[in-house]
């Protein structure tokens, strides 16, 4: 059974809001976090096998970019919080398409700043907007 499209109000509107502080003060709320165990227990995620294994193998990719200085910690909490609202089925396709969404976007941002003559690494940039990408594609699966 496929949970009602109006949940997705609650991914989307969290996101929105940390797009819109990260933008102003670079930071990422905490508590965008309380989304994630929500998401995994409407989507019923929690009861398959790629509902468990998929969640840890992003957040294994994530906290890896982090650790080498590829993204901020709470960039990898808001991955993993809209990721979470990612049906079980779907989490493997959703996966792909989060590795997708994170390399054009991180090279779009490369390239923005070697055009513009800016450093490529070591200077802190808003990333939260990245994660729109993967927003839309999981308002796809839920329609």
């Amino acid at each position: 059974m496929t949970p009602s499209p109006l949940w997705l109000l609650l991914p989307w509107s969290g996101t929105l809001l940390a797009v819109r502080r990260d933008l102003h003060t670079r930071a990422i709320p905490r508590g965008i976090m309380a989304l994630a165990p929500l998401g995994w227990l409407v989507t019923g995620a929690w009861r398959t096998p790629e509902g468990i294994v998929a969640p840890l193998v992003l957040f294994g990719v994530l906290f890896t970019v982090w650790r080498m200085g590829g993204m901020g910690g709470g960039d990898v909490k808001l991955w993993l919080s809209i990721f979470a609202w990612t049906p079980g089925p779907a989490m493997w396709m959703g996966l792909a398409v989060a590795g997708g969404v994170l390399v054009a976007t991180g090279a779009g941002q490369m390239l923005y700043r070697r055009r513009k003559g800016l450093p490529l690494r070591g200077r802190p940039t808003p990333a939260a907007w990245r994660v729109l990408g993967y927003l839309a594609y999981l308002t796809w699966v839920w329609t």
